[in-house]
């Protein structure tokens, strides 16, 4: 139980909050580029790591690799062309979706689908 007080004790620092939030936005932005997916993305940006500490590098890629795999979920839903390799099956319910009008919702329930399996 001390352990995990550790960590969430890491965690809401507010540098590791900036830095998780930072990649987050950067995976969201590349997510939704078709043709470039998390892993790419977070082998580009790994040089930018070295000067991290440990604990913020594997914080800034992890989130950025779990938030591309939502951001590639924007384009299968709105223009039915997946960002991400992985929101291919995303575009038989959710383009669908959004041509009935209801594009808030299935980008909802795919933020929280994302949210819950990462």
């Amino acid at each position: 139980m001390d352990g995990l007080l550790a960590g969430v004790a890491i965690l809401i620092e507010p540098a590791m909050v900036g830095v998780i939030l930072l990649g987050t936005m950067i995976g969201i932005i590349v997510g939704a580029l078709p043709g470039l997916s998390g892993s790419t993305t977070a082998a580009l940006l790994l040089p930018i790591t070295i000067t991290m500490s440990p604990v913020a590098a594997i914080a800034f890629l992890g989130s950025i690799y779990c938030a591309a795999n939502y951001g590639g979920s924007i384009t299968a839903i709105l223009v039915n062309a997946p960002g991400d390799p992985s929101a291919s099956a995303t575009t038989f319910d959710g383009y669908p979706l959004a041509a009935q009008g209801k594009a808030g919702l299935a980008l909802g329930i795919s933020a929280i689908s994302s949210a819950i399996g990462g």
